[in-house]
């Protein structure tokens, strides 16, 4: 937003005497899960999908280590971190789905 854009323009004034002009402004997306945790591993309907994501803030200290953690896992070498796995959210999805049959709960 503009409001944001002008408060790390102002806060970078406040670090550097050097005059620094903007170039461009870009924006991302951080996903993250309700319970702030990640998502790693087989997709609960999809066997053949696995997951990794929902890092949040934390995507660039987290994410190498835990795609190597999938990829051990995966490769039959090592064992998925228990509050990562994606299988805590497995409650969330109908029989149906985890028969491959794409129907999803309500949160309502």
């Amino acid at each position: 937003s503009a409001e944001g854009t002008a408060e790390l323009t102002e806060r970078l004034a406040g670090l550097t005497p050097l005059p620094y002009r903007v170039l461009g402004v870009q924006r991302g997306v951080r996903p993250a899960v309700r319970d702030r945790r990640p998502l790693l591993g087989r997709h609960p309907g999809l066997p053949w999908l696995s997951i990794c994501g929902g890092f949040g803030s934390k995507g660039v200290s987290l994410a190498p280590r835990l795609a190597q953690l999938l990829a051990d896992y995966l490769a039959g070498q090592g064992a998925l971190w228990p509050e990562a796995d994606v299988a805590r959210y497995n409650k969330l999805y109908t029989a149906d789905l985890l028969e491959n049959k794409p129907t999803f709960k309500t949160f309502g």
